[in-house]
């Protein structure tokens, strides 16, 4: 008797995990064809919001951007001494016939400048802080360095260079 109660709370166990594993794949069906909707819509939306918001273009078109013009002034600031031109050329080299968004080019063109700088061993430039005993407050004020003094002066001089752009 033992041995048929068993079985029959053996079969009663296996028909629950039957129905069990029914209910779940049919709700993960639901859930994932709804997620699929929604994945959809959301991809939709913004690829709308895309198409309103830039249209695409070319590098040969990005070249001649004020975007460009203000990106090459950022670079130029922080990397005096890297080659806009070369680097434009190799730029154009590996995009030639890309259409992009205005916001991407610009993306690309200083992350790719910025690169180019690092591996040619160009270091970010810092601006620098005057002091009483820099160079450029000893030369406004006709002292060297043997007559350098923190004096009122100096330091004066030094402040108001500081709120100048260099």
């Amino acid at each position: 008797m033992g041995f048929t109660t068993s079985n029959e709370s053996l079969t009663t166990s296996n028909e629950s995990l039957t129905t069990s594993r029914a209910f779940s794949r049919s709700s993960s069906r639901s859930r994932s064809s709804s997620g699929k909707k929604e994945e959809e819509n959301k991809f939709s939306s913004s690829k709308e919001n895309e198409e309103e918001s830039s249209t695409t273009i070319t590098a040969d078109d990005y070249v001649a951007s004020a975007a460009k013009q203000g990106a090459d002034q950022q670079i130029h600031s922080e990397y005096p001494n890297l080659d806009l031109v070369d680097s434009w050329v190799a730029f154009m080299q590996h995009h030639h016939g890309a259409v992009k968004p205005l916001s991407d080019w610009t993306r690309l063109w200083k992350g790719w400048c910025q690169r180019r700088a690092n591996m040619s061993g160009i270091p970010p430039s810092k601006r620098h802080i005057h002091t009483w005993q820099c160079e450029h407050v000893l030369q406004a004020l006709g002292r060297d360095e043997e007559t350098a003094t923190p004096d009122q002066r100096a330091c004066q001089m030094a402040k108001r260079l500081n709120k100048e752009k260099s």
